[in-house]
């Protein structure tokens, strides 16, 4: 019973949890029943019997005030408002103690209308009728007690007809507002029904669609799982775990026979697969299937020996059964892969990841790796020997890249022969091989090292032709030098690029090459500003005709006076451009430089040619014609005065190149001339072919002149192959008046060397083809 406002509501017990709540409206239904039964009986006995009304009246009162007392144990549970239930019992008291007191006549006529308002309490929705009523019951009331007592109104009969007809009305009105009541609340039920029904049919829907989603996926996780199992049937197998840890094979859908070739049988008298795997694997075999008997899966890889004798890579997975009943794996189930393809491949891969392609010696790759797991062990003692070749691109320019390659695997047979197998032998690249010899000191290196370079001292036989090179080695000992891979191999490159520098076979690294290391660094550097800023100048060594003694051509030549180094040979910073790659920048700045020189002499008169070096890169450069015919046309140099000398290495790289070159820049007018001729290989079958004017035998010919016979006698051939061929010949470093006498007696055009003149600025020059001197000393 609520109470909201002044409305007192018995009904509104939403409240009230759901299993209590259907009790406590039962009970108040009840109470309700059982105050109109007893109303209704109290009006008809009254008239028989007013004695047994009045005990009707209290057994009503008494039964009523039971439900109501359990009714409100449920209400003290938490639900329904105390002041409404207050309100209820005051109002049974009221009448039970009227019923009590009063006279049996009196009770009648008042309980009849206060059971009435008892009754509709609870449905009276408006204020007004609860006024009303509550007006109506006080005036009977106070009309039967003025009758009763005082005697002002007619008899006590005819109020207690009035009071019961009054209390009939009531009791009716009641009755009837009870059904209207009962028929909102079916039809609110009904309509509610036909919601719940309709939410029901919606679910009922929803619920089918996902169960056939489900069932369509189950259906095809089914058939994958089919698919999956059938493929994974022919590669299973069971096992039966001993006491003892023993296997035995106990079944096979005949991964092991198709696998191994053996049957059943044959593994079982040959002790299983274990018999059968490769013995380098067997302790790591044996150790995982005892890790199964420990109840731990395991998936090995191995190797075993088939029924054929082949070698095959077996993966395998074994998940062990754990007995409840004995405390113990009793029995396994594993599965069987060949991976042998797949082994095979991730060879292939380590070897073209970690090997030379070439050689099959590890490549830097591989060093890296190799070197990074020794030094992580304590106490590592080696030594690393960095190798680089001399004059091996010269073989591969002159003889070919088949040639050069050939020449390398010899190389690296050689090597080979001269370490242990617990050192590493690698090649890094081009021509450079490094070794690594483990757990030796300075002393036994440097003799392991002396071994690989005696090595080179027998020629190599390459394309049926013998082939010497050269090699110079740097070393650098862990841990003295280092202990970081690579700060060793740092260290063994600088120090043999000092052994190639001081013309050393081998030298041992010490801070102090570092230091001349860090010095060829900042030479590069400055020498990069020296071009850009017009640093450099040029010298021209005269070059003069052996017949009437005058100069006909100047060969220009770099000259570098650092701002603080002074003077810097040119054998210094070429080698250190040729490296760094500044080369290509150098040859278009003497390039250029020459041209306006040529340019400047013939405004001036003279018909003195300028001779200007080409170096193997620019001569290999596409837009080298284009950019040469740019600077023709910029500085107004005569074509005529100016000639381009390569050397005979940098012709023969790719002769069919450089042919084409040649032709071009002979269209431009120009003159070619072949520089060291003599010093390379097979020149001879390309001479013929290539479109060059002059030919400059190398100086280390000219050298012999008066000591070594046979060189007289190659130089004596080359001028009449010269001559035959329509060449001029010119001899390169003339020092004394005897070899000049020589040349000029054996039909030698041109000279050039100290003696007929040093390297002059452009200046001095002019001032000696002015003076017309036939030799400049």
């Amino acid at each position: 019973m609520t109470i909201v406002g002044r409305r007192v509501m018995v009904d509104t017990v939403t409240d009230i949890p759901s299993d209590e709540r259907g009790w406590l409206l039962r009970c108040l239904a009840l109470a309700r029943i059982v105050v109109l039964c007893g109303a209704g009986l109290s009006l008809v006995l009254y008239t028989i019997d007013p004695f047994v009304a009045r005990l009707l009246i209290v057994l009503v009162l008494v039964v009523c005030a039971g439900i109501f007392t359990w009714a409100r144990r449920l209400v003290n549970a938490g639900a329904i408002e105390r002041a409404g239930v207050l309100v209820f019992a005051m109002l049974q008291m009221l009448a039970l103690m009227l019923a009590l007191l009063l006279p049996g006549n009196l009770a009648a006529i008042l309980y009849t209308p206060l059971a009435a308002i008892v009754l509709a309490l609870p449905y009276l929705r408006r204020r007004t009728t609860a006024v009303l009523l509550i007006i109506t019951w006080v005036t009977i009331i106070v009309i039967t007690i003025l009758s009763e007592y005082v005697q002002i109104l007619p008899s006590m009969i005819l109020m207690s007809k009035l009071s019961t007809m009054l209390g009939t009305t009531v009791v009716a009105t009641f009755v009837l507002l009870m059904l209207w009541r009962y028929h909102e609340r079916l039809s609110l039920l009904i309509a509610r029904l036909t919601t719940a029904n309709q939410a029901l049919d919606r679910s009922r829907v929803e619920l089918e669609t996902v169960v056939a989603q489900r069932t369509a996926a189950l259906s095809e996780r089914e058939a994958r799982f089919r698919a999956v199992s059938d493929l994974l049937s022919d590669y299973a197998f069971g096992l039966t775990v001993e006491r003892n840890g023993t296997m035995h094979v106990a079944w096979s859908t005949g991964a092991l026979t198709r696998l191994t070739g053996y049957t059943l049988d044959e593994m079982a008298a040959c002790n299983g697969l274990e018999g059968m795997v490769y013995p380098e694997d067997r302790a790591a075999f044996i150790a995982g299937y005892r890790a199964v008997v420990e109840n731990r899966t395991r998936e090995l890889e191995f190797r075993i020996v088939d029924a054929q004798g082949e070698l095959r890579w077996l993966h395998s997975s074994i998940k062990p059964i754990w007995s409840a009943s004995e405390q113990r794996v009793t029995s396994a189930i594993g599965a069987l892969q060949d991976i042998t393809e797949r082994k095979r491949y991730e060879a292939q891969v380590t070897q073209l990841a970690f090997y030379d392609a070439l050689t099959g010696l590890v490549n830097r790759r591989g060093l890296l790796d190799r070197l990074t797991q020794l030094l992580d062990e304590p106490g590592t003692t080696l030594t690393i020997a960095y190798l680089d070749l001399d004059r091996f691109k010269l073989v591969n320019d002159t003889l070919g890249h088949d040639a050069g390659d050939a020449l390398l695997l010899q190389v690296a047979a050689r090597l080979r022969a001269c370490v242990r197998d617990a050192d590493v032998l690698a090649r890094l690249g081009g021509d450079e091989f490094a070794v690594v010899l483990v757990g030796m000191h300075e002393e036994q290196a440097v003799w392991v090292v002396r071994r690989m370079i005696e090595q080179f001292d027998a020629a190599f036989r390459i394309v049926e032709r013998d082939v010497r090179v050269g090699v110079s080695v740097g070393i650098a000992c862990c841990p003295r030098d280092g202990t970081h891979v690579g700060t060793l191999l740092q260290h063994a490159d600088i120090a043999m690029y000092a052994a190639k520098a001081h013309g050393n076979t081998f030298c041992v690294y010490n801070a102090s090459l570092h230091t001349y290391r860090e010095e060829q660094l900042q030479i590069e550097s400055d020498l990069r500003h020296a071009i850009d800023t017009n640093e450099l100048v040029l010298h021209y060594q005269p070059i003069c005709d052996l017949h009437t003694g005058a100069i006909v051509r100047a060969e220009a030549l770099a000259r570098w006076n650092h701002p603080i180094r002074g003077v810097i040979a040119l054998g210094v910073f070429i080698p250190i451009a040729e490296e760094s790659g500044l080369i290509r920048t150098l040859d278009r700045w003497v390039l250029r430089a020459g041209l306006l020189q040529v340019a400047a002499w013939a405004r001036a008169g003279a018909q003195t040619a300028v001779a200007i070096n080409l170096s193997t890169v620019s001569l290999q450069e596409r837009d080298l014609t284009d950019y040469i015919r740019e600077c023709l046309l910029q500085t107004g140099a005569p074509p005529a005065q100016v000639v381009i000398e390569i050397t005979e290495s940098a012709a023969m790289r790719d002769p069919t190149i450089t042919v084409g070159v040649l032709d071009e820049l002979r269209a431009l007018g120009m003159r070619i001339a072949l520089d060291d001729f003599g010093r390379g290989y097979a020149s001879l079958n390309y001479l013929a072919s290539l479109p060059v004017d002059t030919v400059k035998v190398d100086r280390e010919f000219v050298a012999e002149i008066g000591n070594n016979h046979k060189h007289e006698g190659v130089l004596r051939a080359l001028v009449t192959l010269c001559r035959g061929l329509g060449l001029t010949v010119v001899a390169e470093g003339v020092e004394t008046e005897a070899q000049l006498q020589w040349l000029t007696t054996e039909g030698y055009d041109q000279a050039q060397g100290y003696y007929i003149g040093r390297p002059l600025p452009a200046a001095a020059l002019a001032h000696a083809l002015q003076a017309e001197a036939p030799v400049l000393v």
